[in-house]
């Protein structure tokens, strides 16, 4: 169907490396699951904040990022996403895992 993999590069932060979903799979809420449980992961691991790139134009990853409250940061040029999928730049995008109230982020999909 999919994977994910992430790393915990600092003790406040979690990043998603990767995010792929089979096209027959895509659209089944099966990349807004394992969003979820790598948002449910980090926070368990006590990160304060999940971060990610996606390549620009990916509209689709891009609303769901933001729907599970991810905010766009940079857009940033990188030669390798250019050589592999012919884009020019990537979005870097984060997510607190708690609101500036405290208040923690919904925990569903």
């Amino acid at each position: 169907m999919g994977f994910l993999g992430s790393s915990l590069p600092d003790p406040a932060t979690a990043v998603v490396e990767a995010v792929a979903v089979l096209p027959e799979w895509r659209g089944r809420g099966v990349g807004r699951r394992m969003m979820v449980e790598a948002l449910q992961q980090a926070r368990a691991a006590g990160r304060r904040r999940v971060a990610l790139y996606v390549v620009e134009g990916n509209e689709p990853a891009v609303r769901l990022y933001r729907s599970l409250g991810f905010q766009v940061v940079r857009a940033q040029p990188l030669w390798w996403q250019r050589w592999l999928f012919g884009a020019r730049r990537v979005l870097y995008m984060a997510a607190e895992l708690r609101l500036s109230n405290g208040a923690e982020l919904p925990q569903g999909g």
